[in-house]
């Protein structure tokens, strides 16, 4: 990411998410959405590690996230489930709305709920450049 973002921002961003979703494409009930939503999730993390400069964050998060979802309440994460898990969860629904196999993470709702990191992520990173024009920081030409 951090080669690819001195040649270009965007192809950085969308070249290492979609490296993440590559990763993911063939797991277990891996469908369109769940593969959009790993694309999507891709682009929050990169995001992420642009806004705190430290690789540590979205390790973390994905972690966190994996762990959240599996061993404590019970979803499968990205196809795999958990041989144990604090909660026992029971998917039902259309595959669109409760993920199937793949988890919430194949569902529309974890596509909306990635959307709205990624707007807050990119309206943090405006607000902070706006910050820094403030005080001088940066040349607002």
């Amino acid at each position: 990411f951090q080669k690819l973002r001195r040649w270009r921002r965007g192809a950085a961003i969308v070249l290492s998410a979609a490296i993440f979703a590559a990763l993911h494409g063939r797991n277990i009930g891996v469908s369109p959405i769940a593969l959009a939503n790993v694309f999507l999730a891709g682009v929050l993390l990169a995001l992420s590690y642009e806004r705190y400069a430290r690789l540590w964050f979205p390790i973390g998060i994905h972690l966190a996230w994996n762990i959240l979802s599996g061993p404590i309440l019970g979803y499968p994460v990205s196809g795999f489930v958990a041989a144990e898990s604090v909660l026992r969860t029971a998917i039902s629904g259309p595959l669109w709305l409760a993920g199937g196999n793949f988890g919430i993470e194949g569902s529309v709702w974890m596509g909306v709920a990635e959307v709205g990191g990624i707007v807050w992520l990119m309206n943090a990173e405006r607000r902070m450049q706006n910050e820094e024009v403030r005080r001088g920081g940066i040349s607002s030409f």
